[in-house]
């Protein structure tokens, strides 16, 4: 069940999966229009279709799909994404039959009592490790994304805003940039969007402050972004706490052979550890800077822990052991 049709349903339908769609919105004032007789029409696909288990995310699709299944033997499953609380956390975790969460951390926002723990199930999210997978040549894809050979590359992917750290890595950068020369100077590369143009400027400012213009460059989301990562020595999760559930690029990276430089907050810390990758204070730069030039200053350090991020990838994070974790949850839901 999908907003509308477009790339994602193509892919369901063409793997042979039937595929419904409904306007999925936000439980806000403006969107009560929409809301409105979207419990009945999935209700209606519940029935017609035989559907025995519905497995929502957002809280708002929670709890339009809650009431558009009730009275009927459907069970309902929600897919826990972050470790912020959310004030109705307490309504949800009694109206629902299972949980999913991302993380141990995302678990923590749920009671205690044993009933709401069986609920709960720690399931990692996956990656394909056939697709994200590291290259004998790093040198050979940079030159295909135009990036400079033998140099240190760290990239950052993701949302271009506040609660990411993108500043705090700016401002790393500026440390760095007293440290090194124009020749050993790191190079670091944003991949990702800014909530607005405001957002953007105001980081492209704080780069030429910290003179930095010449090493960072800013570029927008990419389709093949598992080739940034491969050609990349090190990804960055700067974030504060509460803005992760279980950052998705950073195991992607890990099993691209990309090591991983991670604020210590819930989450970012599950998905490395100190003996696969750099853990750093949050909100802090100098913290970060010191992390980030461990690895450009120890090349032996740097592969060690590529290559343990990628056997760490292999074993908690491939895509074919989150299925088969899911599919084992399905049948305990269903058999309770």
């Amino acid at each position: 069940l999908v907003p509308s049709a477009g790339e994602l349903s193509e892919r369901l339908e063409s793997s042979g999966c039937k595929t419904f769609f409904a306007p999925l919105v936000s439980l806000k004032p403006k969107n009560i229009s929409k809301a409105f007789g979207l419990p009945e029409h999935i209700r209606k696909i519940l029935i017609e279709n035989d559907i025995k288990i519905i497995h929502p995310d957002y809280p708002s699709d929670t709890f339009m799909c809650w009431v558009a299944k009730r009275k009927l033997d459907i069970k309902l499953i929600w897919h826990v994404r972050w470790t912020e609380k959310f004030f109705k956390d307490r309504l949800f975790e009694r109206i629902v039959d299972g949980m999913i969460g991302v993380s141990d951390a995302a678990g923590r926002r749920f009671s205690d009592s044993a009933k709401i723990r069986a609920k709960y199930r720690t399931i990692y999210n996956g990656v394909d490790c056939q697709l994200f997978k590291p290259l004998e040549d790093r040198n050979s894809i940079r030159r295909v994304l135009d990036m400079p050979e033998n140099r240190f590359i760290l990239i950052f992917v993701g949302i271009l805003k506040d609660g990411k750290g993108v500043y705090d890595l700016a401002n790393a950068m500026g440390i760095l940039r007293k440290k090194y020369s124009d020749e050993l100077m790191p190079y670091l590369y944003y991949v990702g969007t800014a909530p607005n143009q405001e957002k953007l400027e105001q980081l492209n400012t704080l780069i030429k402050e910290n003179n930095c213009s010449e090493f960072v460059r800013i570029i927008p989301q990419q389709k093949n972004i598992h080739e940034w990562m491969q050609a990349a020595d090190a990804l960055a999760i700067p974030s504060h706490e509460g803005n992760e559930g279980m950052p998705r690029v950073m195991y992607e990276a890990l099993a691209c052979g990309t090591a991983g430089i991670g604020t210590d907050i819930s989450g970012v810390n599950e998905a490395i550890t100190p003996s696969t990758g750099i853990l750093v204070d949050e909100k802090n730069p100098d913290s970060l800077a010191l992390g980030i030039a461990k690895l450009v200053d120890d090349p032996l350090l740097l592969k060690e822990l590529q290559q343990k991020g990628r056997q760490r990838a292999l074993d908690f994070f491939d895509i074919r052991n989150h299925a088969r974790d899911v599919m084992n949850f399905y049948d305990e839901i269903l058999s309770r």
